[in-house]
């Protein structure tokens, strides 16, 4: 049995074929873009990994160095820390009573 089809109709499939092959390579563009963006993604996240751990290992440095200047300078002892609160023992300090309110024009 033959099949007859007419011009229209074949017209309308061919565009069909059209924006189906289209669509197709649509879809092949975003999974390839996908991918890349996938891999982009995992690229950064190791970067941004690899330089928190550099910044907590030069933050912990630093402190340490910190703590060496400290007890090098003698920040670190007993009198200074004794010494810390020595305005509030004061006998010649004047009595200022602070106030919180606001004085308006």
């Amino acid at each position: 049995m033959i099949t007859i089809i007419r011009r229209t109709r074949l017209a309308r499939l061919a565009a069909r074929a059209e924006a189906y092959a289209q669509a197709y390579q649509q879809a092949q563009a975003s999974d390839t873009r996908r991918r890349r963006l996938l891999v982009a993604c995992a690229t950064y996240r190791a970067e941004s990994a690899n330089l928190r751990a550099l910044h907590y290992e030069q933050a912990r440095r630093i402190r340490h160095l910190e703590t060496q200047l400290d007890h090098a300078l003698g920040v670190d002892s007993p009198a200074v820390d004794a010494g810390s609160n020595w305005q509030q023992r004061r006998a010649d300090k004047p009595y200022r009573p602070t106030s919180t309110a606001v004085s308006g024009a």
